[in-house]
């Protein structure tokens, strides 16, 4: 069967990737989203599935709107029998739909209906869920409603960071969408229809999201710094004893065994704990250990090495 594949993030490249290596199917053209700046230099840098269009020497349109004339004549120039979609980042209109005779599919990086949106992994870990998964389902016009043809559970572990997760959802999706695209093409697909009585929904990750409250109890915090790692962060401040202030990313937290007797505000460091981490006052017990943070215009370093440096003789985040 002959596919159009449409995709941008990291995400969306193992799918790519088992359809480019596929017996059974062809990708006869990708679709991606324009190059966009990036680093602290904000050079254009090509998404992931460009760049792996490029490897595999498929043809591939970058457009800002993929439901404008000159995008649809491109894709229905693929002559496609199907179409697939993975973290592409935009609405496909009933025109777009209408191209491939057996529709588009979509990988979703949850079991649906819960967790529909643009969040799902951040939503999964920041809830503290212990499971989560990934469900192929026919694009509609209404997002991640379509029908659902199979789902696939993933535990999530404790310590696991959204990158981490992404990276396991991802493979674990890539040969469902193949078996999925086998059924249309021999005729036995089935989709079942979601209950929207159950459905939730997540919106894009704004500003207050990111931002650390430590008076907050150790494992919602844990939560929140993993569902935030390693994009797009979270946003925090640390002053030290000498009234140094500036910001801090924090990419990896622990939950303490206990808490220390001392009285002190919340987002006080009491001290290292270990060879990397720093034990911080949160609310309540246990504390905090934060492990690995990324100061404003310095590289990632572990709690005890901003401790020896610009954090020397102790502070608190803020």
């Amino acid at each position: 069967m002959d596919v159009v594949f449409l995709g941008t993030a990291e995400f969306a490249v193992p799918t790519l990737d088992a359809l480019l290596a596929s017996a059974h199917h062809r990708v006869v053209g990708v679709v991606t989203q324009p190059d966009r700046p990036k680093g602290r230099e904000r050079r254009l840098a090509a998404p992931p599935v460009k760049t792996a269009a490029l490897a595999a020497g498929v043809p591939f349109l970058q457009s800002t709107d993929v439901n404008a004339p000159d995008a649809l004549e491109w894709i229905r120039s693929r002559r496609p029998d199907a179409g697939v979609v993975v973290a592409f980042g935009q609405f496909l209109g009933r025109a777009l739909r209408a191209i491939p005779a057996h529709g588009f599919v979509n990988l979703h990086a949850s079991l649906l209906p819960r967790y529909r949106g643009a969040a799902p992994i951040y939503a999964a870990i920041r809830a503290g869920d212990r499971e989560t998964g990934v469900s192929v389902i026919r694009v509609e016009r209404t997002m991640d409603a379509g029908p659902v043809f199979t789902r696939r559970a993933v535990p999530i572990g404790p310590d696991d960071s959204a990158g981490e997760l992404a990276a396991r959802l991802a493979a674990a999706g890539a040969p469902l969408v193949e078996s999925v695209l086998d059924a249309l093409e021999a005729g036995s697909a089935r989709a079942e229809p979601q209950d929207a009585a159950r459905a939730t929904q997540v919106g894009r990750i704004g500003a207050a999201e990111r931002r650390l409250r430590w008076d907050r109890p150790a494992a919602e915090l844990h939560d929140q710094v993993r569902a935030l790692t390693p994009h797009p962060g979270t946003v925090a401040e640390y002053e030290s004893q000498r009234g140094e202030r500036f910001g801090v990313r924090i990419t990896r937290t622990a939950v303490a065994a206990g808490a220390s007797p001392v009285a002190v505000p919340a987002g006080t460091v009491l001290g290292p704990e270990g060879e990397e981490a720093l034990r911080v006052r949160v609310q309540g017990a246990p504390d905090l250990l934060v492990v690995r943070l990324v100061p404003a215009g310095a590289r990632e370093m572990t709690g005890v090495e901003l401790l020896r440096g610009r954090g020397r003789g102790g502070g608190r985040f803020a």
